[in-house]
This record gives C-alpha cells, structure tokens and sequence, in this order.
C-alpha cells in the first residue's frame, strides 16, 4: 500500500461518524499550511545556506490568503469558491 493511501480509511471512518467534510477540509488545509510555513522558514534559518532567493517566503505565504486575512481564524468562510 503506497504510504498517500493510508491515511483513505481514516478519513472514511471519520465521516461515517459523523465529521463533515467541511471541518475535515478545514483540518487537512492547516496541516498542509503548517508543513508549508514549517518549511519555508527552516529555508530561512541564519545557520542554513544562505540563498536569499527564500529568506523570507514563509512570510509571502500569509500575504497569499486570498481572503486578506493572513490565515486568521475566520478566513476559510471569508472567501467561497
């Protein structure tokens, strides 16, 4: 089983009890946004390699909520796709 598979039965479960997809959606979008951010500001570390090409991209992350609200409570329900 491919490790991107596993977490399929999990999520199954989790709705058959009850948990909406919203709510689901809004779990899983944190936690990717959590990596991201985690991410980008380990690029940005002063004991990393100094590329300035990434120092501070994990800032330009919040600027890119589409709802202006830089990732604040409220701001999945501020913009509707």
């Amino acid at each position: 089983m491919a490790p991107s598979a596993i977490p399929g039965a999990a999520i199954e479960r989790l709705l058959a009890a009850g948990v909406s997809k919203r709510d689901l959606g809004l779990v899983l979008r944190c936690a990717a946004y959590e990596a991201v951010f985690g991410t980008l500001y380990a690029l940005s570390d002063p004991g990393a390699e100094d590329v300035d090409d990434v120092s501070t991209l994990y800032e330009e992350l919040l600027t890119a909520d589409p709802s202006g609200m830089e990732g604040r409570p409220g701001s999945a329900d501020a913009v509707r796709h």
